[in-house]
């Protein structure tokens, strides 16, 4: 007998950073783009930017889902990253919070 294990997770399509920009707080979006400025290293702030605008990204969690560890993931500006994280607008700007890697 053959047994198969289906482990269901919930898919999040991947978002531009318009359609981030123009959706609701606290909905999840996975958002490719450039890292364009670091504006701290240890929490993991910073902006990133595709073809239609630019999101700032408030805390990027490690590789064990750890706040404050940023810089083990070896970002730099320039490189292209994947996140998913919540949407959250404070005074206008667009981010998303206590993002994970994807890759």
């Amino acid at each position: 007998n053959l047994v198969i294990n289906i482990i269901l997770g919930k898919y999040i399509p991947t978002s531009t950073c318009a359609q981030v920009i123009a959706g609701a707080d606290g909905k999840t979006h996975k958002v490719t783009g450039t890292c364009t400025y670091i504006t701290n290293a240890t929490h993991g702030n910073w902006y990133l930017q595709d073809n239609t605008g630019q999101i700032n990204i408030f805390g990027t969690l490690d590789s064990n889902g750890n706040p404050d560890n940023f810089e083990s993931l070896g970002i730099k500006i320039g490189d292209t990253v994947t996140v998913e994280g919540p949407k959250q607008t404070i005074n206008d700007i667009t981010q998303l919070v206590n993002v994970k890697v994807i890759r």
